[in-house]
């Protein structure tokens, strides 16, 4: 058998299914798989498009969001009308993405425990539900798994041949993993400790091809923002502990964390996730120390069976999923929401995974293929009921987020009379199909400094006054938290409201704005 025709060929099925998953119809991709963050990138997008600079509402200049992807977006902007195409593009473009991940993650595979690794790797990688899940978010994920995966890639051809071209190849694609997503940090910053410590003289060349990359976004950010780290992130942070700060322990966090790489890329556990989440003070820190020791005995094998000037980056690739899992643990604790942001842990689970049958394989023992290629089964079948399934039974239907915007969005967009002045704590999807003459403001500042300063203080009254804004249109839980983090009291009457539940069975709604005086 040909492991690499046949790696090919595995790479092909996994576009043909993403692809065909994405040719559902829009508003059933939606309410399957794209949150509300992917209609700021759009927008943002459409806005550069335009010539009106990094803002989701026309109006508020902001960073709060991944560069790359927007970047990428803006000729597909320039070439696609409407609020449809763009999208479709979009997802299609990033099952792309994906699958090339899978197909990187194989070379790695290959470089531990063989052909057999490298097939197993890409195959699992193509298979899994939960890589197409957030594939079909149509947020920056794929790409800044690409990125880390090809650095690791160009690093270890690097140290091999340690040509000028191939340094400058790792520094370009330093780069290009910091516009892809702020958190890729920790790679670029250890490739940059270990080759430091080795006093690599090609270092210089890595630093400045990066430097090339990211230079104008840069430049532009710290002018205009003053720094060159996304708002969102921080918004997200005090997003995370205004909804949940009651169950924002360290035991419960780290659970949280732990129990959101157990199952990728098999299968989605939802039923031992909330289970451990409730037992977190006795389970959280056991269970994170259980991962750690597992990543570690990965570390081992991947150190010992790795060719020498592979081992280091492999060990970087690594320890990255590690400080990733510790990150969003413990700084933004937003992975009841968000576990896309854990998907560098995954791809190690994946890597160490296939290394180890590749390595059985050549030692003659087949238990650990077939274990893994049943498992590898599973998940294969779960991604392929996403041809057919349901909305109201979807994946991300319980734990992983909200979902599901733009059928409601567009109905009670139309309820709006033009000039009005529309606000949502979540308003990604107001910004993106907002029609001619109506203005949208973000108040949980994701794409906003000023509202997220307001949001902190507790003051989002003043941001309405201030902004004059009339209409409110979000859950009924956001309806709720309105209130809460104001100073004045705001009287919110319903307009209208769709008559699907979403969101554990919340409807979003309509409602006229008026703050009364103190």
């Amino acid at each position: 058998m040909d492991l690499r025709r046949a790696t090919a060929g595995v790479i092909g099925a996994g576009l043909l299914l993403r692809w065909a998953i994405a040719a559902r119809s829009l508003d059933v991709v939606d309410r399957l798989f794209v949150p509300d963050d992917t209609y700021y990138v759009l927008a943002i997008a459409r806005s550069m498009a335009d010539g009106l600079g990094p803002t989701a509402n026309g109006e508020i200049l902001t960073n709060g969001f991944q560069p790359l992807i927007a970047f990428l977006l803006v000729p597909v902007m320039v070439l696609l009308d409407g609020t449809e195409a763009p999208v479709r593009a979009l997802l299609l473009g990033l099952s792309v993405v994906d699958v090339a991940v899978a197909a990187v993650l194989g070379l790695l595979a290959r470089r531990v425990g063989g052909d057999v690794a490298g097939l197993v790797a890409t195959a699992l990688w193509c298979a899994s539900p939960l890589a197409i899940d957030i594939t079909l978010g149509g947020l920056e994920t794929p790409l800044a798994l690409l990125t880390i995966l090809a650095i690791t890639e160009a690093w270890c051809r690097a140290r091999s041949q340690p040509t000028n071209r191939a340094w400058s190849v790792v520094g370009v694609l330093c780069g290009l993993a910091l516009l892809a997503r702020v958190d890729t940090v920790f790679v670029v910053g250890l490739l940059g400790l270990a080759e430091l410590v080795e006093r690599n003289r090609k270092l210089p060349l890595v630093v400045g091809s990066a430097v090339l990359v990211v230079l104008p976004w840069w430049a532009y950010s710290l002018v205009a923002f003053g720094t060159v780290v996304p708002d969102s992130g921080e918004a997200a942070r005090a997003i995370a502990i205004a909804y949940q700060k009651d169950l924002l322990t360290i035991p419960g966090t780290l659970s949280w964390a732990a129990m959101t790489v157990v199952g990728p890329p098999f299968a989605e556990l939802e039923f031992p996730r909330r289970f451990v989440y409730v037992m977190a003070p006795w389970m959280g820190v056991p269970l994170s120390l259980v991962l750690l020791a597992g990543l570690g005995a990965g570390g081992r094998v991947v150190w010992r069976e790795a060719r020498t000037t592979d081992r280091v980056p492999l060990m970087v690739l690594l320890v990255n999923g590690a400080l990733i899992v510790l990150f969003y643990a413990l700084y933004v604790p937003v992975l009841w929401f968000f576990r896309r942001y854990l998907s560098p842990a995954m791809v190690v689970e994946v890597l160490v995974m296939a290394s180890l049958v590749g390595l059985s394989w050549r030692d003659g023992r087949r238990g650990a293929a077939w274990v893994v290629g049943g498992a590898g089964l599973v998940a294969a079948l779960l991604s392929l009921s996403r041809l057919v399934i349901d909305p109201a039974l979807g994946p991300s239907s319980g734990l992983n987020g909200p979902t599901g915007y733009a059928a409601p969005t567009r109905q009670l967009m139309a309820e709006l009379p033009e000039g009005a002045v529309v606000a949502g704590l979540q308003s990604g999807a107001l910004s993106w199909f907002a029609p001619p003459g109506v203005t949208v403001h973000n108040l949980d500042g994701v794409v906003d400094a000023e509202a997220s300063d307001a949001f902190v203080a507790g003051e989002l009254d003043r941001i309405l006054v201030e902004r004059g804004v009339t209409h409110f249109l979000d859950w009924d839980l956001q309806h709720r938290m309105l209130g809460e983090l104001s100073q004045r009291s705001v009287v919110l009457e319903t307009i209208a409201e769709t008559e699907i539940e979403q969101q554990n069975h919340s409807r979003l709604r309509l409602s006229g704005v008026r703050v009364e005086r103190e």
